[in-house]
Parts: structure tokens; C-alpha cells; sequence
């Protein structure tokens, strides 16, 4: 069995990485209704109360939406962490799991409006374990390019820099 088939806690920072930056087939996506997914915009990470992600932008079906998205690990969580008897989460327009049932009734939100659901599963390149090697790998790429004299350090010679520390 590999590690990809196996049930397993992954952790939130993983889920939320793997939507920030697209880490999986974004082609043929697809909805547990059968609606094709395209994500304009995976939107911006909430680091408040709420959805994960705010004012993100996608077309479901034939609809261009803009809204919010939650994440989790599996499906039965929406009701299970209480969104369904939340406010806080009305505006969200897609509800992203790693695993799931592709039947079964799609959750609702406060106001009783159904959600629809996206696995990624099977839209995650290779295992798990790689997928977030090559995150964690990105993650340090986007940080280092954000110090302005990263770029020169191929110049300065490595006696130079460890003398520093």
C-alpha cells in the first residue's frame, strides 16, 4: 500500500500550502457533482477566525464564483469543526478536502446553502511525503527572494560569510 492510499494525519499547514500554490493537477477538476473546477485565484490565507482562504475566485460549472474556501483533511469535518452552524462561514464557495466520499448529500452552510466539495486526492502528484518536500522547497525559494541582498551572496566568498557567524 502506498503512502498515498493509507489514512493518515496530515497536517493543516500541508493543506493549506498544497491550495496557496496549486501543488496538484488543477486540470480536469472536478466537483463530487460532477461540475468542472477551475481556480482563477486560490484566494488569500485567513490568519483570523473563519475560512481558510478569503476572496478567492473560481468557476464552478459554467458560474464564475468569488468567495471564500475551507479546507480539511476529510469531508465529515465541515459539520464535525461546527461551519455548518456558523455564520462565518456563508461565503464559502468551495469546500476542499484531501479525502472523501464523491457521493453523499454536499454540506450546507448556515443559511442552508449547499457547498460543493473538491478531493484533491487523486489530483496530488506523487506522494505525499514528495508533495511537501518540494513545498517546503518553494516555501524557502519565496522567503529568500524577499531578502534583497540574497541575490549577492553568490559573489561574496564563504569565508567571508561564515567569519559573520
Amino acid at each position: 500500500m502506498n503512502s498515498r492510499t493509507r489514512s493518515h494525519h496530515v497536517p493543516e499547514r500541508f493543506l493549506r500550502q498544497l491550495w496557496k500554490h496549486l501543488h496538484f493537477d488543477t486540470t480536469n477538476l472536478r466537483t463530487t457533482d460532477g461540475r468542472a473546477i477551475e481556480i482563477l485565484s486560490p484566494g488569500t490565507l485567513n490568519r483570523d477566525g473563519g475560512p481558510d482562504f478569503l476572496d478567492a475566485r473560481i468557476r464552478i460549472g459554467t458560474v464564475l464564483q468569488r468567495g471564500h474556501v475551507e479546507l480539511h483533511q476529510k469531508d465529515h469535518e465541515w459539520a464535525g469543526h461546527g461551519h455548518d452552524k456558523d455564520p462565518k462561514y456563508n461565503a464559502v464557495i468551495l469546500h476542499v478536502v484531501l479525502q472523501g466520499r464523491s457521493t453523499g448529500t454536499p454540506p450546507r452552510t448556515a443559511s442552508k446553502r449547499a457547498i460543493p466539495v473538491l478531493i484533491l486526492h487523486a489530483f496530488v502528484r506523487g506522494t505525499y511525503r514528495s508533495t511537501w518536500e518540494a513545498m517546503i522547497l518553494d516555501e524557502r525559494a519565496e522567503r529568500l527572494s524577499t531578502i534583497k541582498c540574497n541575490a549577492a551572496n553568490g559573489h561574496v566568498d564563504a569565508s567571508t560569510i561564515r567569519a559573520l557567524f
